[in-house]
């Protein structure tokens, strides 16, 4: 039996904690995945239980592993006092069990959830490993996320979870993937399982054949990074983008195609999102308008997104090659509404 190692995420929670007195109860269940809660007013969309069952299932395939057939993640949703005093959150490989104080979060719905299911699935799949490849993988892994220009890591190889840069391991760890596969971060990660740095640095120079100090140096040279979006781009479903294409979503948290949390005790607040697979023919600057907000993000590279976007409406122009892109709406809406969203070809490249 492997050893208990804790994994945690500090990360600011939305609801307040229950009492020790309240026993939770099963309230959403789905094929890889068992959710009990003592918040009672927090509801999951429509959607959720089927997303998240598709987030598991593309993690593994991400990870080189089929899903074990005895595989449930398990998760306790308001008592977290099991995990240190200053996270939110926290994952304990044995009895293989999330531990969160609310469903809710900061950021695009579910990503606390989604990051503690990371930890599930790596623990699994891999075993366990220091803080700086298991926060590096869950970070990377847990949703789209626009990280920006890379900064060094080479200081955190020893740091502790919770005071990790976590941005910035995240997108280190994506390098590392693309650059040199998952097969070498997962001789890494299964590699590294002590907190000597002279020993983790001996470690990168064995699987790469490179040192860190070179790693960092490429890691560093590269351009904007993002976070991966492993359950988000579907290629099956994609649909055909030639000079426009214009969709409209009924943003309801009670719609199937909406993910995230509704939470009966804060009248306006429903955390939700929807996506779609977009199949880009020809490259060029397209203007992406939006009723509501709207994020684009590329199924393989990152899209750099202008500054500034604005909270409520989306009208922004992006360079776009040809290929697979996801449209991500994010919504906050406590009554159900319309989202009118357009994507139209505006100079081809040349």
């Amino acid at each position: 039996m492997r050893a208990p190692l804790l994994v945690l995420a500090v990360l600011i929670a939305c609801a307040p904690p229950v009492s020790d007195a309240e026993e939770p109860r099963p309230a959403w269940v789905g094929e890889h995945f068992t959710i009990d809660t003592t918040v009672e007013t927090e509801q999951l969309c429509a959607g959720s239980v089927q997303s998240l069952d598709r987030f598991i299932e593309r993690t593994f395939a991400f990870l080189g592993e089929p899903v074990p057939d005895d595989f449930v993640a398990l998760v306790e949703v308001g008592d977290i006092s099991l995990c240190p005093a200053a996270a939110a959150a926290c994952y304990l490989g044995d009895p293989n069990t999330s531990y969160l104080e609310s469903l809710a979060n900061f950021g695009l719905p579910l990503t606390t959830l989604r990051h503690e299911l990371v930890h599930a699935m790596t623990w699994e799949a891999w075993g366990p490993s220091i803080s700086f490849f298991a926060e590096g993988i869950a970070a990377a892994l847990q949703g789209p996320e626009l990280v920006g220009a890379p900064v060094p890591v080479g200081d955190q190889l020893t740091l502790t979870t919770g005071t990790l840069d976590y941005g910035a391991v995240a997108l280190f760890t994506r390098f590392l993937i693309d650059t040199r596969g998952v097969d070498a971060f997962r001789r890494m990660y299964q590699g590294a399982q002590t907190w000597s740095e002279d020993d983790i640095r001996a470690l990168f120079l064995e699987v790469y054949g490179e040192s860190l100090a070179e790693l960092e140096a490429e890691y560093l040279a590269t351009p904007l990074g993002c976070t991966y979006a492993v359950d988000l781009c579907d290629v099956g479903s994609a649909e055909r983008i030639a000079d426009v294409w214009a969709h409209s979503f009924v943003v309801s948290c009670d719609d199937p195609g909406y993910v995230g949390v509704r939470d009966s005790s804060q009248a306006f607040f429903t955390g939700m999102w929807t996506a779609m697979t977009l199949r880009v023919e020809r490259a060029g600057r397209y203007r992406l308008r939006s009723s509501g907000y709207a994020e684009l993000w590329g199924c393989g590279a990152c899209v750099d997104l202008p500054s500034g976007l604005p909270g409520l409406d989306t009208d922004v122009e992006l360079d776009l090659d040809a290929g697979l892109y996801t449209l991500l709406a994010p919504a906050a809406a406590a009554t159900r509404t319309v989202q009118d969203v357009e994507l139209r070809l505006v100079e081809p490249a040349p």
